[in-house]
């Protein structure tokens, strides 16, 4: 078919002639987006559909980590099209299923468990996990992808939208599953949530802790380093630091110390989400596959992998 040769094209040739990922992204984007308008337009949803679809929404989620230091690139407009591209990829898994000749589809839960992470506090996106098939329901990917959720709610941030009640707000608990369980791809969807759930967790913290005395008000930072996932102290001193709280020197050493969690802080926990913003306090995961795609040379490698193949191997693990 015309639209697969074309995206083997894209990622086979454009993809690996270039410098990096970003000098041909806005191409293979603005070419891809074709592609699915193709594929609409055509009102097909066939087995090449569900493959080429499958393959660009693999690149759209490696762009919002890999570029996300570049000041031209929108991780808004990469997550819309990201978001349209698993929604198309959704209804394309519905339709075959209920085809009279249904189509193989070994990579149907790798994907349940992106749009799940995606759209991760989206309360109507949880009513439709429900429904899914025993077999996708209870697969790995989407069981990790459904703990994720549930440990990633807000219960206590006003400028969440879908903010839950009762949510259990176990940020240690989200770290530590992104450290040693999630894939490569899920850790990138998920790193664009985390400021809003490290904002939440030291907002939590601080109404827990925020007594007078403040030895009990007062924890070190190489634990909430720890708790909370940084990749070191500077980069979590820069988040607390944007926050306005209050860091307390070693008396001795003059290095930071530990954090108080001062009630009387007026801070209300919002996160900005401007581009400097997430340039600045963006968070990278202590795993070999983050420090890999620093690289950009080996980033454009990584994008062939996991865009060029068709199979469920192209994930990485």
């Amino acid at each position: 078919m015309i639209s697969q040769k074309t995206l083997d094209y894209l990622f086979s040739t454009i993809l690996e002639g270039g410098d990096d990922l970003y000098s041909t992204h806005a191409f293979i984007r603005d070419r891809t987006r074709s592609i699915r308008q193709d594929f609409t337009l055509q009102n097909y949803r066939g087995k090449e559909a569900i493959d080429c679809h499958e393959r660009i929404a693999r690149y759209h989620i490696l762009c919002l980590h890999a570029l996300c230091d570049y000041p031209n690139f929108s991780e808004q407009q990469e997550m819309e099209q990201l978001r349209k591209v698993l929604q198309s990829l959704m209804e394309f898994y519905m339709d075959t299923k209920k085809s009279p000749s249904p189509l193989s589809l070994p990579n149907e839960t790798e994907f349940r468990a992106y749009f799940a992470l995606v759209f991760l506090r989206d309360p109507d996106v949880s009513q439709q996990l429900q429904t899914l098939p025993s077999d996708v329901f209870f697969s790995s990917p989407m069981m990790r992808s459904l703990r994720l959720r549930s440990w990633a709610q807000l219960s206590n941030d006003k400028y969440v939208q879908n903010n839950a009640e009762a949510a259990p707000s176990s940020f240690v608990r989200l770290f530590k599953e992104v450290r040693t369980s999630t894939t490569y791809l899920e850790a990138c969807i998920l790193e664009t949530w985390f400021g809003s759930i490290r904002t939440s967790a030291l907002k939590a913290l601080r109404q827990a802790l925020g007594i007078k005395n403040p030895q009990i008000s007062q924890l070190s930072i190489p634990m909430l380093v720890e708790m909370l996932g940084f990749d070191d102290r500077d980069q979590f001193i820069a988040f607390c630091l944007y926050l306005k709280l209050e860091i307390i020197d070693d008396e001795e050493t003059g290095e930071p110390r530990v954090v108080w969690f001062k009630k009387s802080t007026p801070w209300e926990g919002k996160f900005q989400s401007s581009k400097t913003i997430l340039i600045q306090y963006r968070a990278c995961l202590k795993s070999p596959s983050i420090l890999f795609i620093n690289s950009r040379s080996k980033a454009r490698k990584f994008a062939l992998s996991v865009c060029c193949e068709r199979t469920p191997s192209s994930e990485a693990e």
